[in-house]
């Protein structure tokens, strides 16, 4: 089922360095302005204290939150901008787990004016290769204003995404556009998303979280028993039956995450029928998230 898992699984390396910064505003401003003149490690210090509220120990990390942050700041990771990057790591998805797994993927444009608005489909999905959230989601394009969705994007591709954050793999990504197949779901509206946490090539740790009612329940392991951890940003939902074909999902994700100390790999399971890749992300919250209850961080991070 999975393709060319031996060959083409990643070693331990997949970055480089240097970061990137959201929009214009206060928080571009920091980026630019406060960023440089603290430097790297300094601000991730005092955003992780205004975050988490202590200091965080990042030459010898203890927990998730620092050892995200660490690695932000030191790790040798040549391989993240590709996997960052929304439009490059579909080429690296259907080698290592196959093209069924891909979403259809309708347009690639370098700029919001070379869409072709024309020959989409009524219902499609459009977002940015070089960031997160950065997404225009049309439902019907004949009740759409197409030139605010136009403007939206250009403003998209503008943004130096993941400088404040020290997510520094975002600036090595060509910023484009990407524009798939809309995923509706007749149940939830929108696909609920499956996040693998993976350390070191194994699936430990699974959430799903409902993008409509922005929720997620506390976290699962790789059997689906629930533990008690949770993000403390994000209202917690009910617990829920564990979904079909959960074994291919988790082999999807750990075929994907090679032998990277860790990511965590995002899957979607429209009308719980197939399975679609979303995106794999390196640093989770930028390592900024409080993990609920205390000592949850720790017990994570120690699968790191």
């Amino acid at each position: 089922m999975i393709a060319g898992r031996e060959s083409q699984v990643l070693n331990r390396s997949g970055i480089s360095r240097e970061p990137l910064s959201e929009p214009r505003g206060v928080r571009s401003i920091l980026a630019e302005a406060v960023v440089p003149r603290l430097g790297r490690i300094n601000s991730e210090r005092l955003q992780f204290l205004h975050k988490l509220g202590y200091l965080p120990h990042l030459q010898r990390p203890r927990n998730l939150n620092e050892k995200i942050c660490a690695m932000k700041l030191f790790a040798d990771l040549p391989a993240a901008p590709m996997l960052a990057d929304k439009a490059a790591v579909r080429d690296y998805v259907a080698r290592v787990a196959g093209e069924k797994y891909l979403n259809e993927l309708y347009q690639i444009a370098d700029r919001a004016e070379d869409i072709d608005w024309a020959r989409l489909p009524n219902a499609f999905a459009a977002r940015t290769t070089h960031g997160s959230g950065m997404n225009v989601l049309v439902r019907d394009k004949s009740r759409e204003d197409l030139g605010a969705c136009q403007s939206r994007l250009s403003n998209f591709l503008r943004r130096r995404y993941g400088r404040l954050t020290n997510e520094w793999w975002y600036s090595r990504i060509k910023p484009r556009i990407v524009i798939e197949r809309f995923l509706a779901d007749e149940k939830f509206e929108l696909p609920r998303s499956y996040n693998f946490y993976c350390f070191h090539g194994r699936v430990q740790f699974i959430r799903l979280v409902d993008h409509v009612k922005n929720e997620a329940p506390d976290f699962y392991d790789r059997d689906w028993n629930m533990r008690e951890f949770y993000f403390a940003r994000m209202p917690r939902g009910p617990h829920v039956a564990p979904p079909s074909r959960l074994g291919e999902m988790i082999e999807i994700a750990e075929a994907l995450a090679g032998e990277l100390e860790f990511v965590r790999v995002d899957l979607f399971r429209p009308n719980d029928e197939r399975v679609v890749f979303n995106e794999m992300t390196l640093a989770p919250g930028a390592g900024w998230d409080r993990i609920e209850p205390r000592g949850a961080s720790e017990y994570i991070g120690s699968f790191w």
